[in-house]
């Protein structure tokens, strides 16, 4: 197996030393929101100092004079037009080890605040923030089954960064991500094993990301240098025990069912969180998210209480195995298994 690491320099916003703040005019008198409770910024630019209407339309022709208040998942790229900020609703809150740039500020909002929003009693908006930006090192790890097409290749991946600590504990991270990491292994352990001395259809591409956390950085780094032509991806993020899901929109819904038969999972058609198959996604690859969590489920994620016990290893083992299964089906069986045929 082929091994590597992608090292990369990151420019974030830290938490710590951040300012922001959302202010609502509700029948024409202003309600301050509050930082950690009813909002959090998600991505920002360094400083922003914004005051607009509200609209729920993608498509307003007036939209770039406007605030944009979404629950749906889009790529901001493809808007001809952009909003001069985003509320997206995010119930609960998580969170958050850095906060990404942006062109413009994105604040994730409660329940409450998107439903006040949907009201009709808001006339506008008002979102600040500035913060210090900080420097980080991050690193994917890379693993590589060397295929036959090597212009191809399906990536499985796992983010394994975390929350870190603060002032409540240690967020050990158990279920977001140690159970996607260790499950990624062990598909790493079982196909190097089953293709040794006989090569897949293409390569078989192992990836550890980084900061998945702080906006998929890890992910979007690797796709920037990629030099694979055709590319497909399953992304295992927090499956730590119950009904597993595959996640994806109706354009990878083939691909969804063909996963979710080999795990013996339920096959969802709605992307309903963000993690780095999103990357993948949004660059037109056929991309599965493998989850435990539904649509704004967390379970302990981001607290914690994200610790060992919330983690069934045997279904990380039948999982990983499941995974492999799909592998050999879609990568071709092991030359050996070809001439007996």
């Amino acid at each position: 197996m082929e091994r590597r690491t992608q090292e990369f320099r990151f420019l974030t916003f830290a938490p710590d030393g951040m300012e922001a703040s959302l202010t609502l005019t509700v029948d024409g008198k202003p309600q301050q929101c509050a930082l950690g409770i009813d909002f959090t910024p998600t991505r920002i630019s360094q400083a922003a100092y914004i005051t607009a209407p509200v609209t729920f339309d993608r498509n307003d022709a007036d939209i770039a004079g406007k605030i944009l208040a979404t629950d749906r998942l889009f790529n901001l790229q493809e808007m001809e037009k952009r909003p001069m900020g985003i509320l997206w609703l995010e119930d609960p809150l998580i969170k958050r080890v850095g906060v990404r740039e942006s062109p413009l500020p994105v604040f994730s909002v409660t329940k409450k605040i998107f439903d006040q929003l949907a009201s009709g009693a808001v006339s506008q908006a008002s979102m600040t923030i500035s913060a210090p930006v900080e420097a980080r090192m991050l690193q994917n790890v890379i693993g590589v089954i060397p295929g036959r097409d090597r212009d191809k290749a399906l990536v499985i991946s796992a983010h394994f960064d975390g929350c870190g600590f603060d002032s409540l504990g240690i967020y050990r991270g158990a279920v977001d991500n140690a159970s996607g990491v260790v499950t990624l292994l062990k598909c790493a352990q079982i196909l190097k094993e089953y293709y040794a001395g006989s090569m897949p259809d293409r390569d078989i591409v192992f990836a550890a990301f980084d900061g998945e956390e702080s906006g998929l950085i890890g992910s979007q780094y690797f796709m920037q240098g990629t030099k694979y032509g055709e590319l497909s991806n399953i992304n295992i993020d927090c499956v730590g025990k119950g009904n597993l899901y595959v996640q994806s929109d109706a354009r990878d819904a083939p691909f969804a069912q063909a996963v979710s038969d080999c795990i013996g999972g339920s096959q969802t058609g709605e992307l309903s969180g963000i993690s780095d198959n999103m990357v993948f996604y949004f660059h037109n690859c056929p991309a599965v998210l493998v989850t435990t969590l539904l649509k704004n489920e967390r379970g302990n994620i981001h607290t914690i209480n994200d610790t060992a016990e919330d983690i069934d290893r045997l279904a990380l083992l039948k999982l990983a195995n499941g995974i492999s299964e799909y592998v050999r089906r879609q990568c071709g069986k092991k030359q050996e298994e070809e001439k007996a045929a």
